[in-house]
């Protein structure tokens, strides 16, 4: 089995459950994040965003946090 694999195979996997979030749920939070506390969570393949719109982001998280490191 490789890293690649989508799934990972465990003697704990039955007990591991659903995923507590759906898309629908996430998306809710981070809306709730934005409003109630001013932090925005997008990704820059969200692709609600315009090229432009997608370097700006990336440009700001590089200043933020650094360049981000290609594997």
């Amino acid at each position: 089995m490789t890293r690649d694999d989508e799934t990972l195979l465990s003697s704990l996997a039955s007990m591991q459950g659903p995923a507590p979030y759906d898309h629908e749920e996430i998306a809710a939070l981070r809306r709730r994040a934005w409003i109630e506390q001013g932090i925005l969570i997008v990704s820059p393949s969200d692709s609600r965003l315009s090229e432009k719109d997608r370097q700006l982001l990336i440009r700001m998280a590089e200043t933020i946090y650094g360049k981000e490191v290609q594997a």
